[in-house]
């Protein structure tokens, strides 16, 4: 009696004859191939984006989405914070929320067309003054620079 009928199959294998484990292989070759290449963009995504901003060419460092650059040590939080609602308020954004003390300062503001919401952080580190620009939802890294460099322009740097 022949054990392969209609509809029968041998166990392991598929109806066409193919061992199961074999089936999944072209799949599993091509994702190991591109592998390497996606980990490769995600790296050069993840690494930081060192320029110089502003006129005295203070190095910032562009990273998830933040715009962060370290002011001079002359600079202090209640005058970078006011530098920076000046600087949002005369490129049209309207000012949702300011605060500022000795150590820290935000200024949250929306630019005058779109959903975006930009932060302008300032913290007072142990002798200088860290500024972070972020543009939520995605960022916007050359927006961040452009504000940064109104922000440095009203304090004269």
């Amino acid at each position: 009696m022949d054990r392969r009928r209609a509809g029968d199959q041998t166990p392991g294998r598929s109806p066409a004859g193919t061992p199961r484990r074999w089936r999944l292989a072209p799949a599993l070759t091509l994702a190991l191939l591109l592998t390497p290449g996606c980990l490769q963009r995600v790296q050069k995504v993840v690494q930081p984006i060192e320029e110089p901003v502003g006129e005295r060419r203070l190095w910032s460092s562009y990273h998830f989405g933040t715009l962060t650059i370290e002011l001079p040590p002359e600079v202090r939080v209640e005058s970078a914070t006011a530098a920076s609602r000046a600087a949002l308020a005369r490129r049209g954004y309207t000012i949702r929320r300011t605060e500022a003390t000795a150590d820290a300062g935000c200024v949250i503001a929306c630019p005058p067309r779109g959903d975006q919401l930009v932060t302008v952080s300032l913290d007072q580190k142990l002798e200088l003054t860290q500024m972070s620009v972020k543009i939520e939802p995605w960022g916007d890294r050359a927006a961040s620079v452009l504000i940064a460099e109104d922000v440095l322009a009203q304090l004269g740097l």
